[in-house]
């Protein structure tokens, strides 16, 4: 075999051993994609921080979308997008991710679990993430398998999500997301994008999307609980208190935190998830850390996305 293949967690994932040298190998690239399509999160670890090794790795897996900011891009590849949180230089500067306190602790760049692009019909096919600078502490980004998160989910509530959708919404202001917002959450610090979607931008460019609940994956043939808590505002045709309760019961579920692998990043360490299988979450570093993270991104779309207009 051309890599090496171990179990990540008991739930999620697998991590990879190969020779950085062969990655053009076909024999290296089919090796990959199967154990992509088996596992849905693969680490490499600390196999390198250039650009040229993320980018050539990532196309072992499809086609690579370029990303439409150009401020965004790194320099001399524009399929690779800066994901870095740096502190601010001087109090009272706005730093590009917002500061929240959640259970005492103050934290930049935190998200809850999400798939990314819910607020949009089309969804890509996944992302791979290159650590170049971690924190001495927090940072870590949380996973998990939303096949294996259908499979355990009861049988109560597999019969009763059968057929609906989700609806999500974008809503860049955390404090006002219905879903994964923990109670004594409160704004620190807020981020440089602040302002910059009023109601009109937010009716105009980003309507209300549905997704389904539960789908079937064309690779393996299983269920997928296809729902992601950020972004959530309710279930089609079910406004009401009944629907709020049953998206409720599978949000609780999907963030029991037994399901999942967090990975406490090392330098050169690279992770590539399937956004169409995996949820993903950052738990956030302390304002004053920085972190510096790099990203490329697979195209496609599953292909069952939809927009629904004002609800």
């Amino acid at each position: 075999m051309p890599i090496a293949i171990e179990k990540l967690s008991p739930h999620v994932g697998a991590r990879i051993t190969l020779d950085p040298a062969r990655i053009s190998d076909p024999a290296m690239t089919e090796a990959l994609r199967r154990a992509f399509a088996d596992h849905g999160v693969l680490l490499f670890p600390r196999i390198g921080t250039s650009p040229d090794i993320h980018v050539a790795l990532s196309r072992c897996f499809g086609t690579l979308q370029v990303h439409p900011v150009n401020r965004n891009q790194v320099e001399g590849f524009p399929e690779v997008v800066d994901m870095s949180y740096t502190p601010p230089r001087r109090p009272g500067d706005l730093s590009y991710h917002a500061v929240y306190r959640i259970e005492g602790r103050e934290l930049a760049g935190w998200l809850p679990w999400h798939f990314d692009l819910s607020y949009m019909a089309e969804i890509n096919h996944g992302s791979m993430l290159r650590a170049l600078e971690v924190p001495p502490e927090g940072g870590r980004t949380g996973f998990m398998d939303r096949i294996r998160l259908y499979e355990l989910l009861p049988d109560d509530l597999k019969r009763r999500i059968e057929g609906l959708d989700v609806v999500y919404r974008f809503q860049p202001d955390m404090m006002k997301r219905r879903y994964c917002r923990p109670a004594d959450m409160a704004l620190v610090a807020p981020s440089m994008k602040a302002g910059m979607f009023d109601g009109d931008v937010l009716d105009r460019d980003f309507p209300p999307v549905a997704h389904p609940m539960v789908y079937t994956d064309r690779d393996s043939g299983r269920k997928v609980l296809n729902v992601a808590p950020l972004f959530a505002v309710g279930i089609v045709g079910m406004d009401d208190p009944e629907g709020d309760a049953l998206l409720g019961a599978v949000i609780d579920h999907c963030c029991t935190a037994d399901f999942a692998y967090f990975h406490r990043w090392a330098v050169g360490d690279m992770i590539i998830w399937d956004n169409w299988r995996a949820l993903h979450s950052a738990e956030g570093v302390a304002p004053h850390h920085p972190r510096r993270m790099q990203r490329t991104s697979l195209a496609g779309d599953y292909g069952l996305g939809r927009v629904l207009g004002k609800v």
